[in-house]
């Protein structure tokens, strides 16, 4: 009997120690797991056809009555092209909405890179979706040219809206619009992007007596094409297929 419990708690430690050491040696990997779950989102990005992302959609609450599209591949050659270190690395960030006037001109950002907080990202921090339109989290000076830079305006609604290919809703050119919001979501940074949709949709709804235009724009597929032609874009600061942000 004593010789049976012996093999067994022999072989319970060896259990251990062989899961301690790979732990160990993938710890970068491990680590990087529990973070991603911690925050609710997922390990990589997957392609969705338009049916999964109505579905997915109407799991992080999107009001069926609002725009709903996917970013073109194309936006890719645009940012290329743009050459600019600074609307690159706002514009792939994974997560972030953006405020623009009914001019098309952009009045707030707010990003990842910007924001803190657990278990959720705290977008609220500085009380800025108090009153509508938000302050702006981001210097809107990140998104004009430099004279070093190919790109020769600034970030305005019309320019990205090319961009937006339609999923349900979604009319480009809808008249008596005092704001456009846009949200870029996907399913790759789940809860925290059910999170940031529900904030945005609770800020709308103090602009009692403006009439504002809600798109929101999934790019996990943006993503999925990305990843597949990396050495398209070398100038590029590519966005996540998996989370490591």
């Amino acid at each position: 009997m004593k010789k049976k419990k012996l093999i067994i708690w022999s072989i319970v430690l060896l259990v251990i120690v062989g899961v301690g050491f790979f732990a160990y040696s993938n710890r970068n990997g491990v680590f990087n797991w529990i973070f991603v779950k911690a925050y609710g989102m997922n390990l990589r990005v997957i392609e969705l056809n338009d049916s999964e992302i109505v579905e997915t959609a109407k799991s992080f609450k999107i009001n069926s009555a609002y725009s709903l599209c996917e970013l073109d591949s194309g936006f890719y050659y645009f940012l290329k092209s743009a050459n600019s270190s600074d609307i690159n690395g706002h514009l792939l960030q994974p997560l972030y909405v953006i405020y623009f006037d009914n001019t098309g001109k952009m009045v707030a950002f707010f990003g990842i890179e910007g924001t803190s907080g657990f278990p959720n990202l705290d977008w609220n921090e500085n009380k800025d979706f108090e009153h509508f339109p938000p302050s702006k989290q981001e210097n809107i000076e990140h998104f004009l040219p430099t004279k070093q830079e190919n790109f020769t305006d600034s970030i305005t609604y019309q320019i990205l809206k090319p961009y937006f290919l339609p999923v349900k809703n979604y009319n480009p050119d809808d008249e008596n619009i005092d704001y456009y919001v846009v949200v870029i979501w996907s399913k790759l940074m789940g809860r925290q992007s059910k999170h940031l949709i529900k904030v945005v949709q609770e800020n709308v709804k103090l602009a009692e007596n403006d009439n504002v235009k809600m798109i929101f724009v999934n790019i996990d597929n943006f993503f999925v094409w990305g990843e597949a032609n990396q050495s398209k874009f070398s100038n590029l600061p590519m966005p996540p297929s998996a989370c490591h942000i």
